[in-house]
Parts: structure tokens; C-alpha cells; sequence
């Protein structure tokens, strides 16, 4: 996200194709940030670190030799994996609000009291989702 906000923002001066373009990234981004919350690895007997995808049945992993010989059933969805995605979705949009592109592109002509929204209301989303990580 880092590295293309400026480039798709046109650092910060956004035309309608840009806004688009950053509207793109930033959910792709923000469904990423959901998804990886439900990603988990496993240990093979050997030494292999395997990666896989909690379902509500276990864990899948791509090898499909793993799926057979060891019982992945124990790493099932939780409603705490919920939980987690969309508090990480949260972090992700405060961090999207606090990137001076992302800003530029859709407050330019905000008022004094937007802008101070806009700066404060990342850092209390990032304060809360931290407690609640801690918490978890």
C-alpha cells in the first residue's frame, strides 16, 4: 500500500481516474487484511512448516498429501478470527487515513473540523483494535 499510494494518487492531487484507482487499491488492500486473518501454519513431523486456510471444518492447505495424513480438524474458524479480520480491516483504514496521498486525494477542500476528524479518528480505531489484541 505504502508504495503504490503515491503513484495512484498522483501524490495526493487526484484526478477521477486516480481516485478510482486508489479506491481499488484500498479495497483490495483492506480485503487482504481480512484474509490473512485467517491464515495459520503447521508443523509437519519432519520440520516443514506447511500454511493453510482456516475453514469451519479445519485447516485446508494446498499440498493435498497433508490433508490426508494429518488431522488439520483442530484449526477451525472461531468467531475470535472474525473478530481479529475485521479489527485488522480497522487498522488498515486508519492507516489508509493517516497516509497524507490517500487524504490529499479525497479531503483536499475539507474544512478545518474534517481534517481534525480525519487525523484523530485513526488514532483512537489504532488505540481500541490495540486493546482488544492484547486482550485476545
Amino acid at each position: 500500500f505504502q508504495i503504490l499510494s503515491p503513484i495512484l494518487t498522483n501524490a495526493g492531487h487526484c484526478y477521477r481516474f486516480n481516485k478510482y484507482l486508489t479506491g481499488l487499491l484500498l479495497g483490495v488492500s483492506a480485503i487482504s487484511c481480512f484474509i490473512d486473518s485467517f491464515i495459520d501454519s503447521y508443523k509437519a513431523e519432519d520440520g516443514t512448516l506447511y500454511y493453510g486456510i482456516a475453514t469451519r471444518t479445519g485447516m485446508w492447505t494446498i499440498n493435498p498429501e497433508i490433508n490426508k495424513t494429518v488431522d488439520l480438524s483442530s484449526y477451525k474458524l472461531t468467531f475470535l478470527d472474525f473478530v481479529h479480520a475485521v479489527l485488522s480491516v480497522l487498522v488498515f483504514a486508519s492507516v489508509a487515513l493517516m497516509d497524507p496521498n490517500v487524504v490529499g486525494c479525497y479531503y483536499a477542500g475539507a474544512r478545518e473540523d474534517q481534517k481534525q476528524l480525519v487525523i484523530s479518528l485513526p488514532i483512537a480505531v489504532g488505540t481500541v483494535c490495540s486493546m482488544v489484541f492484547a486482550k485476545f
